[in-house]
């Protein structure tokens, strides 16, 4: 449907009408003007709170057709605002639906003023997710509107060529890509933190600081600190930097948080632990012993919590209730997991533990065995600091000053990640003269990057004029130090990445450790496709529409391969073999379409040529280097290897036993780089449309098989569980053949539920930590429940009796010809 639309109107449509027609749009609505290098030049001082209503802005929100909602914008601090001196009126416009090429091809009115909305993308434009709660009080046939996203929306005029913001936008976005930093860059959120004021959360100024390249595991890395009992074991890396103390508490906001501030402030996800959802299970093998482990502490769980919220139900049915404590995933410099003490509470000194990170579209589970756990409560220094000390989610936005003043032509530069805070009695002696450390990856765009990403290879010493903002602080407690190459291995980073510590599951832990010895020894590869990079700037012209970002970024590809990879895995073995088998071979560049009709010509042959044959394994052999994506690599190799092995049985040898294995092992990680794929598409050109053509063939193939069952498993049994209309019975039967750990946990966990009754009394469970898992009906909404109800059985007792009537009348025709042939 998008590439119909594309091609009946393409999706540079605004892009050509202001290139044809900027005069004439310039002439009825006047541009804005503004001068960024004056706003930065005024900021040369030392580091501090923003002055007086310096960037101080409420976002208005519009519908589709430009008028105005009826909630008031939030007081906020914003980037943009400050650096533009308020000159380009934004607004944020409230999708309805899934955005479509139409919609971005076309501009709106607010206030008189043509608008667009094709140009940002952020985190708002992913629509909210609604909570397992939420869920679960949705009454049955009905249909509830999906949730929609919002896009930020500027004047039409802004966009003609030669107007301030395109000179900005040349600097913010040289490269097409970075359309997804402008939110965060410019309009980011301030932390949640209650009574926080506007300016409570920036500073302004010139920062000294330090780009530093992240070093391999193992390597001596420059930044290192001390505590009074020897080094604390943290470094810079790929998402995490740190800052002075007496630097970032200049922000009100960071010094509220402090570990000795009047008010405690509460460690993230401080009362509260995270289930382990079943798609963390369904990579793993069947286990009698996990099954047996996970009832076990079910119910002695159960037995301290009389009544469920709408969540715990699920989470006990589905999954058996399995959880971990949340924490803020940042880089040790050693081999070993630093736990703070809020964290450590289902820690055992002799039991290993496991760490997770979501999306779990491959086994992300990291087993850490016992001495490679370090906690506060040991008296491990590294757990300790992380005890005290506060960091912080930023944004960057900073000009490089390259000689004693700020120059016009100095480059401008974005970079993102989190900070933590160390003392200054703690802050290196090497790095006195800095104020702020930073990974050199943390730099997402700069005004000089209109090729190709190039960050710097050697430490690099800076002075930049710019704001530092915070997005989020975290209070003490809220970290746990993760070995850098353990996070890669979950294909993370430490912007923000939220890890799950698992203890006290020692079944568990020993299950997921033996299948990772068995992965590890066969090789795997990251599934993560590489970052695109797409010059914004043709032929001298600004390119400023990211529609087809846009339109990637939203086509559901995560979870579509979500979906189809849950419900494959829920197949018996064989079931995904035969998937396998017709699925993989195609799909990626180096396997070209004339080899496929080929190789399935011969395939269809009785007696197939054996120099045919031989023909085809050279051609697959060429063809396959065209093959670049890692997973491509891979399957054009095996398609090669394939292919030998029939040549073998062709001539009555032996077939190699592990190419079997591999095929099976390729469409999982097909379906894996799909979920990569969705994911990364907000910010990367990854194919994302190619990967969601391929789902309706993918989906077809899944299901034409007989026996295919999905997996009982998904947020949609939430509603049935809490509305009582569960299928114990069904569900159980759809489990029986599924070979997967998350089907282990889910039968032990049901038949548990049973036991227990709750599944009985489902309706009657109370929900008084959260009232959004409760149901209250008037009486005209109990009538019209009861009428959407009653209406499929009326319905079937219909059509049963029309059924019945017509047997009867067939049974009387039937008769009478009998009785009629007999005389």
């Amino acid at each position: 449907m998008i590439a119909e639309i594309e091609a009946k109107e393409p999706l540079e449509a605004l892009d050509t009408f202001m290139a044809q027609n900027a005069s004439m749009i310039q002439a009825q609505h006047a541009a804005s003007s503004f001068d960024v290098h004056r706003v930065l030049q005024a900021m040369d001082h030392e580091p501090r709170p923003p002055q007086g209503d310096a960037g101080l802005m409420r976002l208005p929100v519009v519908d589709m057709q430009g008028r105005p909602l009826a909630s008031e914008a939030e007081l906020r601090y914003s980037i943009f605002h400050r650096l533009t001196s308020g000159a380009v009126k934004v607004v944020a416009v409230q999708l309805k639906g899934t955005p479509t090429g139409a919609m971005l091809t076309r501009t709106f009115t607010v206030e008189g003023v043509p608008y667009r909305m094709d140009l940002f993308g952020g985190s708002k434009l992913k629509p909210p997710q609604k909570s397992l709660n939420q869920l679960a009080s949705h009454l049955p046939f009905t249909a509830a509107e999906a949730p929609s996203g919002k896009l930020l929306a500027i004047p039409y005029a802004e966009t003609a060529p030669g107007t301030a913001f395109e000179q900005l936008s040349r600097a913010w976005a040289p490269f097409k890509e970075a359309y997804y930093y402008t939110q965060r860059r410019g309009f980011a959120a301030p932390p949640g933190i209650p009574d926080i004021g506007p300016h409570d959360y920036a500073l302004e100024g010139c920062f000294k600081l330090s780009l530093l390249p992240d070093h391999p595991a193992g390597a001596v890395h420059p930044f290192r600190f001390e505590g009074r009992d020897g080094e604390i074991a943290l470094r810079p890396h790929d998402g995490c930097g740190f800052i002075r103390a007496s630097l970032a508490e200049r922000m009100p906001s960071i010094a509220r948080a402090r570990h000795d501030a009047p008010e405690r402030m509460p460690a993230y996800a401080d009362k509260r632990q995270s289930a382990v959802p079943p798609s963390a299970l369904q990579h793993y093998p069947r286990s009698v012993e996990v099954a047996q482990e996970t009832r076990e502490k079910a119910q002695a769980w159960l037995e301290t919590h009389q009544s469920l919220t709408a969540e715990e139900l699920f989470r006990t049915v589905t999954g058996g209730h399995i959880e971990g404590s949340s924490a803020i995933a940042v880089p040790s410099s050693d081999e070993c997991l630093h736990v703070p003490t809020g964290k450590s509470k289902t820690l055992t000194r002799d039991a290993g533990v496991l760490v997770g990170r979501s999306p779990y579209d491959k086994p992300n589970l990291r087993p850490f065995a016992a001495d490679r756990v370090r906690s506060a409560r040991d008296g491990d220094r590294t757990a300790a600091f992380l005890d005290r000390c506060v960091a912080f989610q930023y944004s960057f936005n900073f000009a490089h000053r390259s000689g004693a003043g700020l120059a016009a032509d100095d480059p401008t530069f974005f970079a993102k990640g989190i900070l933590i805070v160390v003392p200054d009695e703690m802050w290196p002696a090497d790095f006195a003269e800095r104020g702020v450390v930073m990974s050199a990856e943390d730099v997402k765009c700069h005004s000089y990057w209109l090729e190709e990403k190039d960050r710097v290879k050697a430490d690099t010493a800076l002075e930049c004029v710019g704001i530092l903002q915070a997005t989020e602080v975290f209070a003490p407690g809220s970290l746990v130090a993760v070995p850098s190459v353990e996070q890669k291995m979950l294909d993370g980073d430490f912007d923000g990445d939220t890890a799950v510590i698992i203890g006290d599951q020692p079944r568990l832990y020993e299950h997921v450790r033996q299948f990772d010895a068995q992965l590890q020894a066969r090789g795997i590869a990251s599934m993560k496709p590489p970052k695109s990079h797409t010059p914004a700037i043709e032929k001298s012209g600004y390119q400023f529409t990211r529609s087809k970002q846009i339109l990637s970024a939203t086509g559901l590809v995560l979870e579509t391969y979500s979906c189809l990879q849950r419900n494959v895995l829920a197949q018996p073995l064989e079931a995904q073999r035969w998937f396998a088998e017709r699925a993989i071979f195609g799909t990626y560049e180096g396997i070209h379409n004339e080899l496929k009709a080929d190789i399935r010509a011969l395939l269809q042959e009785d007696r197939p040529d054996g120099q045919a044959l031989h023909e085809l394994i050279a051609r697959a052999r060429e063809d396959s280097k065209a093959a670049r994506h890692p997973v491509a690599c891979e399957l054009a190799a095996l398609l090669v290897a394939e292919l030998q092995d029939w040549n073998l049985q062709l001539n009555s040898e032996p077939a190699h036993e592990q190419s079997e294995v591999k095929l099976h092992e390729s469409a999982i990680n097909l379906l894996s780089v799909g979920i990569k794929v969705g994911t990364d598409a907000y910010k990367s050109d990854t194919g994302a449309r190619v990967f969601m053509q391929k789902t309706t063939e993918l989906q077809r193939l899944l299901e034409q098989r007989p026996g295919f069952k999905s997996a009982p498993y998904v947020k949609a049994q939430a509603a049935k569980l809490h509305q009582g209309r569960f299928d114990v019975d069904g569900s159980l039967a759809d489990l029986k053949d599924n070979p997967t750990l998350a089907a282990s946990v889910m039968e032990a966990s049901i038949r548990l539920a049973v036991e227990k009754r709750i599944l009985l009394s489902a309706l009657a469970i109370s929900a008084e930590d959260d009232r959004a898992s409760t149901i209250t009906l008037s009486s005209e909404q109990a009538l019209e429940r009861a009428r959407l109800e009653a209406a499929p059985a009326e319905a079937q007792e219909s059509a049963i009796t029309k059924n019945c009537a017509c047997g009867c009348r067939a049974f009387a025709a039937g008769r009478h010809r009998g009785e009629g042939a007999a005389s």
